[in-house]
């Protein structure tokens, strides 16, 4: 079943793709090392030929995201986004989140955006599909953890999400 899967969405991705018409094999995928044998797609890839990667009508596009890396001094990311994406991903945090909060819980966001779509907006959408709520308080700068600490005290948060980084 699942090689039958993966011969599906490598197919699908040649078929719809530039970028991966260039890349995939044209011939069936007989084994799971077949499949393991495909090319990685690199961050410079998404740099260079971001748009070429879609498999949709850039019509329905729904959402593009630049990506800026620290430490990075090359161009930045693209990435696109169906509605049908940015719903899996509201489906993704409902269950994600749902280890973490229960109903009537208070999660606190220190994500920047609170633009429709945004990854505070897909949040903030699983986590009321389950019953709690997001209070979105954006990036704290440097001095900012009594304002942080307050907001938690203060409003009752039961759990705080932000952005992981390697050195924290």
């Amino acid at each position: 079943w699942q090689l039958e899967r993966l011969r599906e969405i490598v197919s699908y991705a040649r078929e719809n793709s530039a970028f991966y018409r260039e890349r995939l094999p044209a011939g069936e995928i007989n084994s799971l090392a077949g499949f393991a044998a495909l090319p990685f797609t690199t961050p410079e890839d998404l740099r260079a030929r971001g748009a070429e990667l879609l498999c949709v009508s850039p019509n329905e596009v729904e959402r593009i995201v630049t990506l800026y890396s620290s430490g990075s001094t090359g161009r930045p990311k693209r990435v696109f986004s169906t509605a049908a994406d940015q719903e899996l991903t509201v489906e993704y945090f409902k269950y994600g989140m749902s280890a973490y909060v229960a109903a009537g819980d208070l999660v606190l966001s220190v994500l920047p955006g609170e633009s429709p779509g945004s990854l505070n907006d897909l949040l903030r959408r699983g986590l009321e599909s389950m019953g709690a709520r997001l209070l979105m308080l954006g990036y704290p700068g440097d001095g900012d953890l009594p304002r942080l600490t307050e907001t938690v005290l203060r409003r009752g948060v039961s759990s705080l999400g932000g952005p992981v980084s390697a050195g924290a």
